[in-house]
């Protein structure tokens, strides 16, 4: 009412003027019409504005994720991007000794490559205070908070023991948890592992193993699996992938699509699984597809061969049958792909870092795992993207991937922004 009676002492004073001369007596109807319509767009207007400052207010969490990293990703140039899709390792200096700590190498290396992640091993790993500065000082050099990976799956594949500096806790392997124990067990001992490595500043652990031991002389899997039965396998699997999970630790489950019927070692050499989709489907799958179901972040894929699902020729982690077709296609996996180690035998002996790069990216992968010249595929990649022959588009696709699991764990987020 109040902005009726304004209208009305404004329509008065510009009488003068002309205004109120357009209504005669007999249009006050009209009139009054007039002033209640020029009312009502003022109340819709300031309406609007209300709703548009409602709107940035109840944004989702998942919408002002969204839109941090669409920011974020805007202001990487492209090298910054490749280079987030590299997950490398420093082992051994030029004498053959163990790096521990940031030297010069390292610091050039950061600022050539940007890359999105480092893993250490047991040469890397000394006492609990110098793998805390370590790791300190590598994120301190690079401009994009980096995974920090390592394999540590209890048992007998265990960085952390390696020294004999470090007091952890000796976790069992997972046959043994799961000849000796209930699914519940696995997830509170990879609560205790996610624990003991993340207080030394690991954000990844490669593990645990989803194969299923199907090959008693398979010394490459053998009691790193949960045993032989696919239920079995499944169950503690997933159990695994939670004790990390909830403790904000990532989970990685391996050797996709299924190292567990292999006799020989895709360290050294190519390695055959001659087993059909069927078989894949009823066996194998069986543990990465609950893993999936149950939220896995990461899946890395092996570099085996499976000609009777596959036939062109390549190792699972460079096919696109194996990498889309199978694993994000069918199981639906939405999560980072990433490759296992590409200085491996299987890898190394047969294909150069180029054709590494090409076959990877065509594949689906978003994370090349220590490839044995990052220099190569990294240039490779970037003059590929500048030539045309790579899209700049299926780049991002995996950087997104990568950015978006960064921040879920808190290393990238508008907090420290």
């Amino acid at each position: 009412m109040k902005k009726i009676i304004a209208v009305l002492m404004t329509v008065a004073l510009l009488s003068g003027c002309g205004l109120i001369d357009r209504f005669t007596p007999t249009e006050n109807k009209e009139f009054e019409e007039y002033v209640l319509e020029n009312n009502e767009d003022t109340q819709s207007s300031e309406n609007d504005d209300s709703k548009d400052k409602e709107e940035k207010v109840e944004k989702t969490a998942e919408e002002i994720k969204e839109d941090y990293i669409d920011e974020f990703m805007s202001k990487m140039t492209l090298e910054e991007k490749v280079g987030q899709m590299f997950m490398v390792a420093w082992r051994k200096d030029s004498n053959d000794n163990g790096i521990t700590a940031v030297n010069d190498l390292i610091s050039k290396d950061i600022e050539n490559i940007k890359p999105g992640g480092v893993i250490l091993f047991g040469e890397n790993i000394d006492t609990e205070e110098q793998t805390k500065e370590y790791i300190k000082n590598l994120q301190s050099v690079s401009d994009i908070p980096l995974f920090m990976g390592i394999d540590e799956e209890g048992g007998r594949v265990s960085r952390l023991h390696q020294s004999g500096k470090i007091n952890t806790p000796n976790i069992p392997t997972a046959q043994y948890m799961a000849e000796n124990g209930r699914p519940s067990d696995a997830e509170n001992n990879m609560s205790i592992i996610a624990n003991e490595i993340k207080k030394l500043g690991f954000n990844v652990d490669f593990a645990p193993v989803a194969d299923i031991n199907t090959n008693p002389e398979n010394t490459v899997i053998g009691d790193r699996a949960f045993g032989s039965d696919t239920e079995t396998v499944s169950e503690f699997v997933v159990s695994a992938v939670k004790g990390l999970q909830k403790n904000n630790v990532v989970a990685c489950v391996k050797h996709f699509p299924g190292h567990g019927d292999t006799y020989t070692d895709t360290h050294n050499t190519e390695t055959f699984v001659n087993h059909d989709m069927a078989r894949l489907e009823s066996c194998e799958l069986v543990p990465f597809k609950s893993a999936i179901e149950n939220g896995v972040d990461f899946v890395m894929v092996s570099h085996i061969k499976v000609p009777n699902v596959d036939d062109s020729g390549l190792p699972s982690s460079l096919s696109k049958s194996i990498v889309t077709g199978i694993l994000r296609d069918y199981l639906g996996f939405e999560g980072i792909v990433i490759t296992d180690a590409l200085d491996m035998g299987a890898i190394s002996e047969y294909y150069t870092p180029e054709e590494v790069a090409k076959y990877a990216l065509d594949a689906g992968v978003d994370m090349f795992l220590m490839p044995d010249d990052t220099y190569k595929m990294y240039d490779y990649i970037v003059n590929s993207v500048k030539n045309g022959e790579i899209s700049q588009k299926r780049i991002d696709q995996s950087v997104e991937r990568i950015l978006n699991e960064k921040y879920d764990i808190g290393l990238i987020n508008i907090e420290n922004k």
